[in-house]
């Protein structure tokens, strides 16, 4: 084999020694580039699923702190609605209860006016002995009359109270004198000059009385 053979055998074989070298690099590459694009993807895949994970938790703050508005306010609604029927149940009330009130103290200052008469009839006839009442048709009118005055009173609810031997009340009784006696507590009704009246649970008219004080 001549000189010029070998070197064109060697440089044969050499140059296929550098292409095994470059398929080789290439597939190395090749590979590199995959394992990085691969990890690129994973890397990718789970930023992805972070922030939708962060997304998802955002979101379910902001619908937690709805949810607790609306709570809040539904609740403030409903106590705002109980309290709401409170004052109409109350106003029900208390509009009724005044009705019933101007119904029935209409007519106080008429009965008032009354009590005059009704009490000069019943001095007139405790004034008039027994056997005046059956046999004087006069004092039988009075009586009647007397008691058509009752009557009314009575339909009324105007009731007269007794304050003898009582202790004196200014928010009943009106005092038109005192009078020493050691016998009694001090302020104690002796004499019922004038009856007083209710009408239902109000005072139509207090009773004039005379009270005790000690002497010393």
């Amino acid at each position: 084999m001549t000189e010029e053979r070998k070197d064109t055998l060697k440089e044969s074989k050499d140059l296929g020694s550098v292409n095994n070298l470059d398929r080789e690099a290439n597939l190395n590459e090749n590979e590199v580039n995959e394992n990085i694009k691969s990890s690129k993807e994973d890397n990718n895949e789970d930023y992805i699923k972070d922030e939708i994970i962060k997304a998802l938790e955002k979101q379910n703050i902001v619908l937690k702190e709805r949810n607790e508005k609306v709570e809040k306010d539904v609740k403030e609604i409903k106590e705002r609605y109980i309290r709401t029927l409170a004052d109409i149940e109350n106003l029900r009330k208390r509009t009724k209860k005044e009705v019933e009130d101007m119904k029935k103290y209409a007519v106080t200052s008429i009965l008032k006016d009354f009590l005059p008469v009704v009490d000069n009839l019943k001095r007139a006839i405790e004034h008039v002995s027994e056997e005046e009442k059956n046999d004087n048709p006069l004092v039988e009118g009075v009586v009647l009359v007397y008691k058509q005055f009752q009557d009314a009173l009575d339909k009324n609810s105007v009731k007269a109270f007794d304050s003898l031997n009582e202790i004196f009340d200014p928010t009943k009784h009106e005092a038109l004198q005192m009078v020493e006696n050691d016998e009694l507590p001090n302020n104690t009704v002796v004499t019922e000059y004038e009856k007083g009246y209710f009408i239902g649970e109000r005072l139509l008219r207090p009773a004039k009385v005379i009270v005790s004080k000690k002497t010393k």
